[in-house]
C-alpha cells in the first residue's frame, strides 16, 4: 500500500474517533506485518488523536511490532509447558541457524532484506499440546424498556430449527472433525479436507466440524453418528486413516449387535478418553465437540437460549436473584459474586455496558477459548442476559490477539444471532434491544485487567486506573460496565435453564447449584498441560483436588518420570511440590504460601526441571508484561529476575534471600493492579516449598 492511499482507506473504514485506533493498529499491522512509522502519523491525523499518544498506544502492546519482520517470521512459544517441553531446545537450535531475535527498534524497514527472522512469544495459544506435536511451531507472515417475552417467539424459533435440522441431516451419517487451535496445530484441518474429498458424491453422509472437546491429548478426532443415534470416535487420525475411516461408515453393524455408544476406534487405541472423561462433570463443556460452532439450528434445537427466553419473562431484578441464589462467582481469578457486580451497575447513574474478558493471554490458559472454538452461542446467550439484567444497551467482546479461530467462529455466531433477532431491535418481542462489537486485543497480560481493557477499547495506552472509582460505577466511556469473563457468563444460561424446549436434559440452576463447595457452587474448568499423560481441557466441581485433576483425568506422569513441581494459576500464583496435591481447587488461596487457584491453569513439571529455573521464568514473563506505569511494578519485577539469576548461577551476594522477599512483599502491596500484587506468588511460595534450591534451607 502506498502513502497517498491510507487516508482515504482510513477514513473509509474507520470513523474519527478515538475508540477506533486499536482497530486501526490492527488494520495496518495485518497490511504491513508491523506498523510503519509514517502510517502512525497518518492514523494520528485521522483519528484526531496526538501523534506521541498514538506511539504511546502502539508501543504498549506486545503482539504489535515496529520493526519490518522480514519476509518469513518463525516464533517459539516460551510459555512454562511448553519451554521445559522442547521450547527452550527449539529456541537455541534456531538462534544458532537465524540469529538472535531482532530488536524491536521503531520505524526501520531494514528487516525487510532478511529472509527469516526469529521472534520468541510468552504464549503460542496451543497450551495442552506437547512439543514435537504442535506447541512450538513456526509461523509464517500476514435506553431501552425491559416489558415481557411472548414465550411463542423463543418456541417459533425452536422448532423452526428443529424442522430444518430435520430436512438437512435426516437419514445421513454425520461424520464430524474435531478442530480447535490445538487440533489445527496437529493436522485436523488436513484431516477435514480429506475427509471432504473422501465423501464427495455420497448423499448418505455429511462433514461438519465443531471445536474441541477437551481431549486435546487425542486430537485430531472425528466422531460418526448414524441416523439412529449411535456415535464412534476415532482419535488421533492422520490423513493416511481416511480411506479405513470412510470404510467402516458401510461396515457399521446393526440390530442387536450394535455397538455401545461412544466406541473408541483408529489405529492409535483409545482407552484414554474413558478415563479422562469418566471423572469429569461437564456442564460448559456439554456441546463443545460434538456440534458446529456457529450453527444457530443446532444450538436452538438442544435449547440454547430458552435461558434467556426465561430471563426475559422475568423482571432483571428477578433475574439477578435467581443468579444470586445459585451463587455464581466470577471464573476470572477474583471469585467475585456476578450477582453483585449486575445490581451495582444497575443501581449506578447512567446507561450500563456489558464487557466479555476474552483476553486470556496468560501462558497455560485455554478455557475461554474452548468454549469460543466449541460453543460460542453458549457466551453470547449467557452476556446477553446479562445485559438485561443490568439495562446495558451495548456491549463489547474483547478477543485475545492471538485467538484467530476462536473470534471467527464468534463473529460467525454473531452473525446468526443477528439473522434471527437474537441480537438487535426487540430481541424475542420483548423490547429489549441489544448491539453487540468484537473488540481485538494486540497482546498484553495486563489487558486481563478490567481498567486495562476498557482503556484500550477507549484508544488509549494499556495500562490500569486507579480505584475507585470501579467499573460498575464508572467504566467504559464513564459508564457504568459490568466486566465478566467467558466462563462466568457460559454458567449463566445453564443457571436460567429450564427443560421446556429442550430435547435432551439441560443442566439448571438447581444442578448447577447442588454441585461444589457451599462457598462456591458449579463447576470450574481447568487447564491442564506439560508432563502428563493426558494434557487437555477438564471440567470438574468446585472442591475437586490437583491429585483427581493430574492423576484420575491426566493420568499423571509420561511413563518413566515422576512429577517435581506443579504451577497452579499461571505467572500470578505459585507453585507446588508433588507432596500437596490433594489441596482442593476453591476460590482464592489454595496455599498461604501465595498458591492460588486463579484462572484455572494447571501446569505440571517432571522432576528434571529445578523449583528456581521455573520461578525464574514465570518472574521473567511478569517483568516483561509489565506496563511500566506503577514504581513497584515497573521497578521491582526486573529486580526479582536479577535476584533469581544470582541465585541459579550460584554468584549469591550478602542479603539476596532477604532482598528477594522484601521485593515480592512490596511489589504485591504496592502495585496498582493484580500483576504486580500477584507477581511476588511464585517467590513466596518457592521460598516456602523449596528453600534449598534457594538456598534458604
Amino acid at each position: 500500500m502506498e502513502r497517498n492511499e491510507l487516508r482515504p482507506i482510513l477514513r473509509e473504514m474507520f470513523p474519527r474517533d478515538r475508540t477506533y485506533l486499536l482497530p486501526a493498529l490492527h488494520f495496518l499491522h495485518g497490511e504491513f506485518g508491523y506498523l510503519p512509522g509514517w502510517a502512525l502519523q497518518i492514523v494520528s491525523w485521522h483519528l484526531r488523536v496526538p501523534a506521541s499518544e498514538v506511539y504511546g498506544a502502539a508501543t504498549s502492546y506486545t503482539e504489535l511490532r515496529l520493526q519490518h519482520p522480514g519476509e518469513h517470521l518463525v516464533r517459539v512459544c516460551s510459555g512454562l509447558s511448553c519451554w521445559h517441553s522442547g521450547g527452550r531446545d527449539l529456541m537455541r537450535l534456531l538462534s544458532k541457524r537465524l540469529g538472535p531475535a531482532a530488536p524491536d527498534a521503531c520505524d526501520s524497514e531494514e528487516g525487510a532484506s532478511r529472509k527469516i527472522s526469529l521472534e520468541e512469544v510468552p504464549c503460542g495459544y496451543l497450551c495442552p499440546m506437547d512439543a514435537g506435536t504442535g506447541v512450538c511451531r513456526p509461523v509464517t507472515f500476514q435506553s431501552w424498556s425491559t416489558g415481557w417475552c411472548e414465550v411463542t417467539a423463543y418456541s417459533d424459533l425452536h422448532d423452526a430449527a428443529l424442522g430444518r435440522l430435520e430436512q438437512r441431516v435426516s437419514g445421513k451419517i454425520r461424520v464430524l472433525v474435531q478442530m480447535g487451535n490445538c487440533g489445527r496445530s496437529v493436522g485436523a484441518d488436513v484431516v477435514a479436507d480429506a475427509l471432504g474429498i473422501a465423501l464427495a458424491g455420497r448423499s448418505d453422509a455429511y462433514l461438519t466440524v465443531g471445536g474441541c472437546d477437551g481431549a486435546c491429548f487425542a486430537t485430531p478426532q472425528v466422531i460418526v453418528t448414524i441416523p439412529s443415534g449411535q456415535t464412534r470416535r476415532y482419535q488421533r487420525i492422520s490423513p493416511a486413516d481416511v480411506p479405513a475411516l470412510v470404510d467402516t461408515l458401510d461396515a457399521w453393524p446393526v440390530g442387536p449387535d450394535v455397538l455401545p455408544d461412544g466406541d473408541v476406534f483408529g489405529p492409535r487405541g483409545g482407552s484414554d478418553l474413558a478415563e479422562f472423561f469418566g471423572p469429569q462433570t461437564r456442564l460448559l463443556l456439554a456441546r463443545c465437540g460434538y456440534v458446529e460452532p456457529g450453527s444457530m439450528d443446532e444450538y436452538l434445537a438442544d435449547g440454547g437460549y430458552s435461558g434467556l427466553s426465561e430471563a426475559l419473562s422475568r423482571s432483571p431484578e428477578e433475574v439477578i436473584q435467581t443468579v444470586r441464589e445459585a451463587g455464581l462467582l466470577g471464573r476470572g481469578g477474583a471469585y467475585f459474586p456476578a450477582a453483585i457486580k449486575w445490581q451495582a451497575a444497575r443501581a449506578a447513574v447512567g446507561i450500563p455496558y456489558v464487557v466479555v474478558n476474552a483476553e486470556e493471554g496468560e501462558p497455560g490458559i485455554f478455557k475461554d477459548r474452548h468454549i469460543l472454538e466449541g460453543d460460542p452461542h453458549l457466551l453470547i446467550e449467557g452476556m446477553l442476559i446479562a445485559a438485561y439484567a443490568t439495562g446495558a444497551g451495548s456491549g463489547y467482546i474483547y478477543v485475545n490477539a492471538e485467538a484467530e479461530l476462536p473470534a471467527e467462529r464468534l463473529e460467525a455466531a454473531i452473525e446468526k444471532a443477528w439473522e434471527v433477532g437474537i441480537i438487535g431491535e426487540n430481541i424475542l418481542g420483548s423490547g429489549f434491544s441489544f448491539q453487540v462489537t468484537v473488540r481485538r486485543g494486540a497482546g498484553g497480560y495486563v489487558c486481563g485487567e478490567e481498567t486495562t481493557m476498557l482503556d484500550t477499547i477507549e484508544g488509549n495506552r494499556r495500562e490500569p486506573r486507579l480505584r475507585p472509582p470501579f467499573p460498575t460505577e464508572s467504566g467504559l466511556f464513564r459508564q457504568p460496565t459490568v466486566i465478566n469473563n467467558v466462563e462466568t457468563l457460559a454458567n449463566v444460561p445453564l443457571i436460567m435453564r429450564g427443560s421446556a424446549y429442550t430435547e435432551t436434559p439441560q443442566p439448571t440452576s438447581a444442578s448447577f447449584a447442588s454441585l461444589g463447595l457451599e462457598n462456591a457452587r458449579g463447576t470450574k474448568l481447568v487447564c491442564l498441560s506439560g508432563a502428563v499423560r493426558r494434557p487437555g481441557m477438564a471440567e470438574v466441581p468446585m472442591g475437586t483436588t490437583l491429585r483427581q485433576v493430574v492423576y484420575d483425568i491426566g493420568g499423571g506422569p509420561q511413563p518413566g518420570r515422576r512429577i517435581g513441581i506443579i504451577a497452579v494459576g499461571g505467572p500470578s500464583s505459585g507453585i507446588l511440590p508433588a507432596q500437596e496435591l490433594d489441596l482442593p481447587l476453591r476460590p482464592g488461596m489454595l496455599h498461604p504460601s501465595g498458591v492460588v487457584m486463579g484462572a484455572g491453569g494447571v501446569m505440571v513439571v517432571d522432576e528434571t526441571v529445578s523449583a528456581i529455573e521455573i520461578v525464574r521464568r514465570l518472574a521473567a514473563y511478569n517483568a516483561d508484561e509489565s506496563c511500566g506505569k506503577c514504581t513497584p511494578c515497573r521497578e521491582g519485577t526486573p529486580r526479582i529476575v536479577e535476584a533469581l539469576d544470582r541465585l541459579a548461577s550460584n554468584r549469591t551476594q550478602m542479603g539476596d534471600l532477604d532482598d528477594l522477599l522484601d521485593l515480592a512483599e512490596i511489589v504485591g502491596s504496592a502495585s496498582l493492579c493484580g500483576l504486580g500484587q500477584m507477581a511476588g506468588n511464585p517467590i513466596t511460595s518457592a521460598l516456602h516449598f523449596f528453600p534449598d534450591e534457594l538456598g534458604a534451607g
